[in-house]
């Protein structure tokens, strides 16, 4: 009799340890999911919303340059820019490397543009344009890679488009990216503005309001259905010259 009591016994005792685990187990996966689910709620709302959501800017077209008689001196034209989306981005300076061999551009110079848009803690929706007025076969590049970098945005932007004559180039100035000097007010890292001539004597006259689109994209990035928030560009006035300018002449851009 003593040793099937003995067996019972340890039988027993093994099962208790055994349901002493199985109650830890559970009451350890009742405080996982009570955390997941009550504490961090608001973080994995948000985490679940980025991976669908992206939000697009705008830019808004700066103003047409007319002379004296009406006729357009500067204008805007459609032209694409190549951009690194941060929200999609998991490792930013990997994708730097990569759109830099596959651009042909420099590696130290895309990096270089990445750090120093991060430095200054821009809003993350807002994209890191690598080039601008990017060539046909650049787009196409990045085109024939997009399921495998949806993180790399092409978008088409207005660009300026100005007469070629030296004097009139010398006059009307050019637009370029704002530096570290030009950030403020209502000038943001990578916004267009101008650098030289008219365009940076009257820059806040001719700058507009850029605005955003936020958007639905499946997993290689592509948009799905209709905007969830639209904010449309404003452009800004038409600015009026004393120029006199010739009835035709040939043009030549600038981002």
């Amino acid at each position: 009799m003593t040793a099937p009591t003995e067996d019972r016994r340890r039988i027993s005792a093994r099962v208790g340890v055994l349901q002493g685990g199985v109650i830890v187990c559970f009451a350890a996966l009742a405080i996982c999911f009570w955390v997941l689910q009550v504490v961090q709620t608001d973080k994995f709302v948000e985490m679940a919303n980025s991976n669908y959501q992206r939000t697009l800017p705008l830019r808004a077209p700066r103003g047409v340059l007319y002379d004296r008689n009406g006729r357009v001196l500067v204008e805007n034209r459609e032209s694409f820019t190549i951009s690194i989306d941060r929200e999609s981005a998991k490792h930013l300076s990997e994708t730097a490397r990569t759109v830099s061999d596959l651009l042909g551009l420099d590696r130290e110079q895309v990096l270089q543009i990445v750090e120093r848009h991060v430095s200054r803690k821009e809003p993350v929706y807002r994209p890191i344009v690598i080039v601008q007025d990017a060539t046909l076969e650049q787009v196409m590049r990045i085109r024939s890679r997009r399921r495998e970098l949806p993180e790399i945005l092409i978008e088409q932007v207005p660009t300026r488009q100005y007469p070629s004559e030296a004097l009139a180039a010398h006059l009307f100035g050019y637009v370029g990216l704002a530096n570290e000097k030009q950030l403020g007010d209502g000038i943001t890292q990578g916004s267009i503005v101008g650098q030289q001539g008219i365009e940076l004597s009257y820059n806040k006259v001719l700058m507009g309001r850029d605005g955003v689109n936020r958007v639905v994209v499946n997993s290689v990035g592509r948009e799905i259905g209709d905007p969830l928030a639209s904010g449309s560009p404003i452009s800004s006035p038409t600015l009026l010259t004393t120029t006199r300018s010739t009835p035709s002449r040939p043009m030549s851009t600038s981002s």
